[in-house]
């Protein structure tokens, strides 16, 4: 994430003015100021300085009753905002199996203070669930089961026991995403990089299950792919390091 001075002064409230602009410039290519008080239930006399604030904070581009479209560095902070909402959510209600409402506004208070360092660790779980046999196979449906967990009464239907798969036994090998041809499609199970090309993957969206098409290779300087339809740059560095289905 970007860290000049002036984004210190980034409120959540303007995070999430980030990421409602960013869904509309996806969708669109730009953002209006009736666009953003629809998706946020706001009038415009809430929805106008916090994009002037924005405007004023270089993180997007804006003249009076211009379209509204994000810098580079708003348009990352809305990336790893969103990112993080959406594992959030995947965490609460598809692994916790909270419900789906309490989910996304568990998921809205939390996503501003959420910690490369935490982000990168629920990732590993759920490349864990979809990489690792164990994972795979047993581990979600034994949690759900479990009477420690389950709140239906039923009897816990499986019996725990000791797995003997080996130390070091390799999981899934699966794919790079450099390895796509032009066109294919595939979706993410795991980023293998060292922690700063990681942190950089993963605040991009990188994260187990995003889908992910190559659109061209760029000689030298690596690939252009769409990651959730949406454009990204990768070198080929970072593309080796991201192995798909």
């Amino acid at each position: 994430m970007p860290s000049t001075e002036s984004n210190k002064n980034l409120t959540n409230a303007l995070e999430d003015y980030l990421e409602t602009i960013q869904h509309f410039v996806d969708e669109k290519g730009f953002a209006r100021i009736r666009d953003i008080c629809d998706a946020r239930g706001v009038k415009s006399g809430s929805a106008s300085p916090a994009v002037k604030r924005l405007s004023e904070m270089g993180l997007i581009h804006h003249q009076q009753g211009e379209f509204i479209t994000l810098t580079s560095k708003g348009e990352a902070i809305a990336r790893r905002t969103q990112v993080r909402h959406d594992l959030l959510v995947r965490f609460f209600n598809g692994f916790l199996r909270v419900d789906a409402s309490q989910a996304e506004k568990d998921a809205c208070a939390i996503e501003h203070h959420l910690s490369d360092a935490s982000m990168d660790q629920l990732t590993r779980l759920f490349e864990f669930l979809q990489n690792c046999p164990e994972g795979q196979n047993d581990f979600l449906k034994n949690f759900h089961n479990c009477p420690i967990v389950s709140t239906d009464n039923k009897a816990c239907d499986h019996h725990c026991k000791t797995h003997n798969r080996k130390k070091g036994a390799a999981i899934s090998k699966g794919r790079l995403l450099s390895d796509l041809e032009i066109g294919e499609q595939s979706s993410i199970t795991r980023v293998n990089a060292p922690n700063e090309i990681r942190h950089k993957l993963l605040n991009l969206g990188f994260i187990p299950g995003a889908k992910v098409e190559l659109d061209r290779i760029v000689q030298e300087k690596g690939i252009r792919l769409l990651l959730n339809n949406h454009p990204v740059h990768l070198t080929m560095q970072e593309a080796r390091s991201v192995k798909v289905q």
